[in-house]
């Protein structure tokens, strides 16, 4: 379980660091706070959730990503009581 977060966790990494293209890094961000939930990993969720936010935001012509985000979202803010 460790390793499998780690290597999410540098996905993570490459997306917010712009090495990915734009449509990666949705794919990833995704994919990573998915698994991060299915992991139980509430607060690495929530981190990650809260980096995906921003870049969604710096990425509006992206649509198919903002509605996924967005329920990404409300499931973590719900899981922390929000």
């Amino acid at each position: 379980m460790a390793e499998g977060l780690a290597l999410l966790g540098e996905a993570m990494v490459a997306g917010t660091r712009g090495e990915l293209s734009p449509i990666v890094t949705g794919v990833v961000y995704c994919g990573v706070i998915a698994g991060c939930e299915e992991a139980f990993e509430l607060r690495r969720a929530r981190e990650w959730t809260d980096a995906l936010s921003r870049w969604c935001d710096e990425q509006p012509e992206l649509v198919a990503f903002s509605g996924r985000c967005r329920a990404h979202r409300a499931e973590i803010m719900q899981l922390h009581g929000a």
